[in-house]
């Protein structure tokens, strides 16, 4: 049977499952900057940077890792003279064993356009993963970062193709629109342009501004991400009769299966060469 990338419009919705998720972020971030790099003039510097998050404790399946593993308290055994109803007195004291796991390093790459001879970063390009949207502590700290980002002159993109979560501030809440991309300028700080977008459209293309007095560059997102899932080959690895995380819309359900169906089908049979 012929597989191949089925030929959703834009965004595949099974790449959203968070266990997927980290090996896809990173890929995603090195398309954006080689491409961004063959877009921009000699002025620029295409490069990526880490944030490099610390978790300990519950929520981390949530960002596509492994809970780290906590034991409890272990009490010794009782001495045979202590009786064994008897509750502990103030004088007595407890000895228990405690597993401390080591802090999980989480690095998260991003995408920085410097200008070289003034050696300062025009502008960042995020793609918001799991740890920095949906982890409560990780939330907070890229938020932190953004606000810096934001009161500065950074020109700062901000790519969402995550359905779960809620969407960070500025991106209007309860809209119907799966995914937000966010175009902000330093020239023109309280402002900025939002594209929202579902699973059924393309991934808009995205102005990507410099310093002045250079012209944005186009980058075309949906090229980019479908370049990218063929040569990843994601779909070898998926397995499309589960639902994605999260579920599709009761009446998209169909619409997906014949987008999937399309890259299932067997190739036509060669005729065959009469004698």
């Amino acid at each position: 049977m012929l597989i191949r990338r089925p030929p959703f419009p834009g965004m595949d919705p099974w790449l959203e499952r968070a266990s997927f998720w980290p090996d896809f972020h990173n890929r995603l971030i090195t398309a954006i900057a080689d491409k961004l790099s063959s877009l921009v003039g000699a002025r620029y510097f295409v490069g990526m940077q880490e944030h490099v998050y610390a978790w300990t404790g519950p929520r981390l399946r949530s960002i596509g890792l492994p809970d780290a593993k906590i034991v409890g308290p272990v009490s010794r055994r009782p001495s045979k003279r202590s009786k064994a109803k008897s509750s502990p007195s103030d004088a007595e004291s407890t000895v228990v064993e405690l597993s401390i796991p080591p802090a999980l390093m989480v690095p998260e790459s991003y995408v920085e356009i410097v200008e070289i001879e003034r050696r300062r970063v025009v502008t960042i390009i995020e793609v918001l993963s799991p740890s920095n949207k949906r982890h409560p502590l990780g939330r907070r700290k890229y938020l932190r970062k953004r606000n810096r980002v934001l009161e500065s002159r950074t020109n700062l993109i901000e790519v969402d193709l995550m359905r779960a979560g809620k969407p960070l501030p500025y991106f209007p809440e309860g809209s119907s629109h799966d995914y937000r991309i966010l175009v902000r300028r330093g020239i023109t700080p309280e402002t900025g342009t939002a594209f929202l977008f579902s699973y059924k459209a393309p991934v808009p293309t995205v102005p990507v501004p410099l310093a002045r007095p250079d012209p944005d560059v186009d980058l075309e997102l949906t090229d980019v991400l479908h370049a990218l899932v063929d040569r990843a080959r994601y779909y070898l690895v998926t397995d499309y009769e589960v639902p994605p995380e999260p579920a599709l819309r009761d009446g998209d359900v169909a619409w997906a299966a014949s987008i999937v169906g399309q890259a299932k089908r067997r190739p036509p049979k060669r005729p065959t060469r009469s004698k």
